[in-house]
Formats: structure tokens, C-alpha cells, sequence
């Protein structure tokens, strides 16, 4: 029989949740007032920690979204095949309209708020650089896009490849998941009190120290003052919304941690 693997930090913090008698009960008093709605028997990816994989939303094995979509989300954000970005968990909900979905990003510390811009991949081969540079481009196009959008519709919403990349995808993605009629709830969700993960003052203590941190961290790409407020895009809405939950468990000491990566 095959060790299931130990996961740590934010992963390891999901996961508990998920398995949590009251984790369905959270999720749907955070987006009653959106008008969402989510079933006892909904699809939840990952499932357990016996099915931890994570979703790439619009992959071939995505159960949330039709092929029509997914082939809309995927033409807008590839040139071609390539690299899809994973989401730490997303739930099938329901809203008065149709289908819906609540996408989480989870963070167990301040070091997983990445402001670095999309890397540019290399390659060996000329054409496999030529599809990776046509794939940076798409992408570059398809936060534009969205950042064009938001900003017209709301001052100071400024996302961008160059800044905040993974803060910025995340919008981005729930901006174009409303435009094609999902609504949805993109719920960044900080872990607090796991003091094994990372030193005093870089992993979240409480709620309080999640908020101003998270407040920090949005700073020239999301306003505050749009949190919990439904972004409407004319087929549906989104919201970006600022959660956060005192761990299950922590994650392993360190030197453990280290001590399995060198298989001692």
C-alpha cells in the first residue's frame, strides 16, 4: 500500500478543513449574502486527503465547467497547451441564475503574498520557446483585459502581469468566469496560528494580523473598499472576499519537515 504524503502549510490546512463536520456549514454562511448556494453532495476539488489533487478549473478532468467554457477560458488565456494555473479548492454552488463556483487561495504565512510578475519561461528547444513566449503574450492579453474591464468599472482595480501575478490571475479568472455567466466568490483564506510554519510575525497570528496583512498585500491592485461588494460584469458578478481560520493543526517543526525531504 502506497503512503499517502504529508502536506504542510496552507495545503495541509485545507485539506483538515475540508474533512471538518462544519466546513460546508462556513463556506455557505460566507456567500449567503451573494445569493449562492451550495448542496450537501456538491463537487469539491480536492475532496479529502484520500483525493488531495488540487483543479485546474479548465483542464480536460475539471467536473466544474462545461466544454464550451472551458474551451472559452482557455482560448482567452493560451496560445496553446500549456501550463494552467492550480487553485487550492474550488466548490460547485448554485445561484438563482444557474451554475456558480467558490474558488479559494489559501495562505498559511506572509511569504505565500507573492508580488513578483509572471515569470518568463525558457526553453532548449526554438519552438517549444516559441509556444511558451506565444503563451506569456496570451496571457499578458487576457490580464489586460480584465484589468481594462475592472478599471473602468471600478477606480484603482489595477492588476497586471508585471505585479502581484498570482493576486492578478486570480481576478482575472473571476472576471472572466463572469463574464461567460458563472457568478462566483473568489475567497482568499489566510490560516491562523500554525507557529511551526514559519518564524513570529510571518505567520498569521490571528485575524487581525490576517486582515492588515492581506490589506497590505492588496495595496495598488485591489481597493479595499470593493471587498464583500459584488463586481457586476452584465452576464453575472463576482466578489473578492477576505476570510480567515484558526488551523486544525499545525504543520510539522521544521526539522522534521527537513528531515523528510532528505529521506532521513
Amino acid at each position: 500500500m502506497t503512503e499517502r504524503k504529508v502536506y504542510d502549510g496552507s495545503r495541509r490546512h485545507i485539506l483538515d478543513w475540508i474533512e471538518a463536520p462544519n466546513f460546508l456549514t462556513t463556506v455557505r454562511e460566507w456567500i449567503a449574502s451573494q445569493g449562492l448556494t451550495i448542496e450537501t453532495d456538491a463537487i469539491c476539488v480536492p475532496g479529502n486527503r484520500a483525493r488531495p489533487s488540487e483543479s485546474r478549473l479548465f483542464d480536460a478532468d475539471s467536473p466544474f465547467l462545461d466544454n464550451d467554457r472551458k474551451d472559452k477560458i482557455r482560448q482567452w488565456w493560451l496560445a496553446y497547451d500549456g501550463n494552467i494555473p492550480n487553485w487550492d479548492l474550488i466548490i460547485q454552488a448554485a445561484s438563482p441564475q444557474g451554475p456558480a463556483l467558490v474558488l479559494v487561495e489559501a495562505k498559511a504565512h506572509i511569504v505565500e503574498f507573492d508580488r513578483k510578475p509572471n515569470s518568463w519561461g525558457r526553453r532548449d528547444d526554438r519552438e517549444a520557446q516559441a509556444r511558451t513566449d506565444a503563451n506569456h503574450l496570451q496571457i499578458q492579453r487576457a490580464i489586460a483585459e480584465a484589468s481594462s474591464s475592472l478599471s473602468r468599472l471600478h477606480a484603482g482595480i489595477s492588476i497586471s502581469c508585471d505585479h502581484h501575478y498570482q493576486l492578478s490571475n486570480r481576478i482575472a479568472m473571476a472576471w472572466k468566469l463572469a463574464s461567460i455567466g458563472i457568478p462566483n466568490a473568489l475567497i482568499f483564506l489566510g490560516f491562523t496560528g500554525d507557529r511551526e510554519i514559519a518564524a513570529e510575525g510571518e505567520y498569521f497570528a490571528d485575524h487581525d494580523h490576517w486582515h492588515d496583512a492581506f490589506s497590505d498585500y492588496l495595496g495598488g491592485t485591489f481597493p479595499t473598499d470593493l471587498l464583500e461588494k459584488d463586481i457586476f460584469l452584465g452576464a453575472a458578478s463576482f466578489r473578492l472576499l477576505s476570510r480567515s481560520l484558526p488551523v486544525i493543526r499545525s504543520s510539522r517543526p521544521l526539522a522534521e519537515r527537513k528531515a523528510c525531504r532528505k529521506g532521513l
